[in-house]
């Protein structure tokens, strides 16, 4: 699984315990009390100014939310990876699947420092149990690891599972257009996404100007520290699902199930540094960012799933969506059955 990001019905069931602190600290130099005047603005209203980017930047008066939808981001970057929901024979398999989870938490949004969206890849095995006596059962097991990086931010997502699958209800067996039957399937699933800065520094462009004439100034932040953010979940997803094979070689699918998950993220950014103008790298003040916090949102949360599989000869290619409160994603894959 691997992911690209700056920084991820029945839901929130479950408390978020939290706790959060946060403060932003700006001074000018002459050259930006120059600047606040440049702008119109006074010196005062210039660092209220920068500091409300920062806040904005870093959702510090969010955090609860933030690690929450984080952490929510990170349970769906593994949702249904390892599990084939069109099981038409006593096969076993192998494959890998690339996912792509977009959060629609705007904590999450990709304007902020922390924000974005997982891209996500793993490998699979299965066993339908049919050779051995019990062809309504197969199990499945998936996972891997990724480092990858965005900006100046590094980091890795490791996910795995575990499931199994019960056909409830056989199917129809003839036909050109036929009933693949009704299943039930559960497991675990855990994840893990860590970003943090790189070299112990990060560069954060921003703007800063006056709200009632428009006049602006694009500034970087070069800042020299910590920036962590993680998140660790747990969960037991339950999902009923059905389908229809047409020919044997196209296959729909469809289903959905509630998702049982324990989850606990954290942050921590300590970063200190110069403010420069963009275009001359003028010096124009200092900034000093400080958050720390962790959210433990354990809760029950909905998802529907749909998908289309395409048989080849000992194989197939298939594609799947999701949709849960919180997230989207889209999967596309491939089996290689024996």
């Amino acid at each position: 699984m691997g992911w690209i990001a700056v920084l991820l019905a029945v839901s929130g069931a479950g408390a978020t315990r939290a706790r959060a602190d946060s403060s932003v600290v700006v001074t000018l130099t002459p050259a930006g009390e120059q600047l606040a005047s440049y702008l119109g603005l006074s010196v005062p209203a210039l660092i209220q100014n920068a500091q409300d980017k920062f806040n904005s930047l870093f959702q510090t008066a969010n955090l609860p939310s933030l690690l929450t939808a984080f952490a929510s981001t990170t349970a769906i970057s593994d949702r249904g990876l390892g599990v084939d929901y069109a099981v038409t024979g006593h096969d076993m398999m192998v494959g890998a699947v690339a996912n792509g989870a977009v959060p629609t938490d705007p904590s999450l949004d990709s304007a902020n420092v922390i924000g974005g969206f997982i891209f996500n890849f793993g490998v699979m095995v299965g066993a339908n149990l049919g050779r051995w006596g019990a062809p309504r059962w197969t199990v499945f097991a998936n996972g891997f690891y990724e480092a990858a990086g965005y900006k100046d931010l590094q980091g890795h997502l490791t996910t795995g599972g575990a499931h199994v699958q019960y056909r409830a209800l056989e199917g129809t067996h003839r036909g050109p257009v036929r009933w693949i039957g009704l299943d039930v399937t559960t497991g675990l699933e855990l994840a893990n996404w860590q970003i943090s800065t790189k070299r112990d520094s990060l560069a954060i462009n921003f703007k800063v100007e006056n709200p009632d004439t428009g006049k602006g100034e694009h500034l970087v932040f070069q800042s020299m520290g910590v920036m962590n953010v993680e998140a660790n979940t747990l969960t037991v997803p339950l999902e009923v699902t059905t389908g229809i094979s047409l020919g044997e070689i196209v296959t729909l699918y469809a289903g959905g199930g509630l998702d049982l998950t324990s989850s606990t993220a954290t942050i921590d950014v300590n970063l200190d540094g110069e403010l420069y103008i963009r275009s001359n790298m003028e010096d124009v003040g200092h900034a000093t960012i400080k958050a720390s916090g962790q959210a433990s949102p354990s809760s029950i949360t909905a998802h529907v799933l749909a998908g289309l599989q395409l048989a080849i000869p000992h194989a197939n290619i298939y594609t799947q969506g999701i949709v849960s409160p919180d997230n989207e994603g889209i999967a596309f894959g491939f089996r290689i059955k024996f």
